[in-house]
């Protein structure tokens, strides 16, 4: 078996044969070729290859109304999400702030230094508001 040797066989192209691919139906008015490979020749709705055997074209397009419908919509969505966070920061900054204090009353009535405050609810006008809080002070 050590004298066997393998022999590669395989069919030439005969010289001169060209290979033609048509995509038909194609509506490239408002579109972006962004890769063509092979080049091809656009007509006015189709495109055709040309090229040898095995041609494998690939055609990539970009429809600009959207691409340009999608910026805005990122531009929009950056513009949303700072607002969001220049409004977030303060809030949690000052929520933590008022959770320490929360907490160390809390604290300080556990060790009997602070009597709980009187809390008033008033739905009334702010004038009639005031009187009430005066009357439990």
């Amino acid at each position: 078996m050590s004298n066997v040797t393998s022999v590669k066989y395989s069919v030439p192209a005969p010289e001169g044969v060209v290979t033609h691919e048509t995509l038909n139906n194609v509506k490239l008015a408002d579109e972006r070729i962004d890769s063509m490979v092979p080049q091809g020749l656009v007509a006015t709705d189709q495109v055709i290859w040309q090229g040898g055997p095995g041609l494998s074209p690939t055609l990539s397009a970009t429809n600009l109304a959207s691409a340009e419908r999608q910026n805005k919509d990122a531009f929009w969505a950056g513009l949303l999400y700072g607002i969001a966070a220049a409004l977030a920061v303060p809030f949690l900054q000052e929520f933590y702030k008022e959770w320490q204090k929360w907490q160390e009353e809390r604290i300080e009535r556990a060790k009997g230094r602070l009597r709980p405050q009187n809390i008033v609810l008033c739905t009334a006008s702010p004038a009639h508001c005031r009187q009430v809080e005066d009357r439990a002070r």
